[in-house]
């Protein structure tokens, strides 16, 4: 294969880690969850991904964790 070149699917230039900000919601809706409010984390996340602002990573995270929610809501 020389001369093939692979190109990633996502940005090295983008992080893989939470900014502040979303990093902060993040670890509120794990202590919901925790404590089996996943109503509560739900909605903090579906507030948290209307944000303009988040990495494909964290858009991404954020939609598993809402289906994991929904799921233990039974939805």
């Amino acid at each position: 294969m020389a001369g093939a070149t692979v190109s990633p699917a996502w940005s090295q230039a983008e992080s893989r880690e939470f900014s502040q900000a979303a990093g902060d919601v993040i670890n509120k809706t794990m202590q919901f969850a925790e404590e089996e409010k996943f109503e509560a984390a739900v909605e903090e996340l579906r507030a948290l991904i209307e944000r303009t602002d988040l990495q494909t990573f964290e858009r991404a995270t954020i939609y598993q964790m809402i289906g994991q929610y929904s799921y233990e809501l039974g939805r």
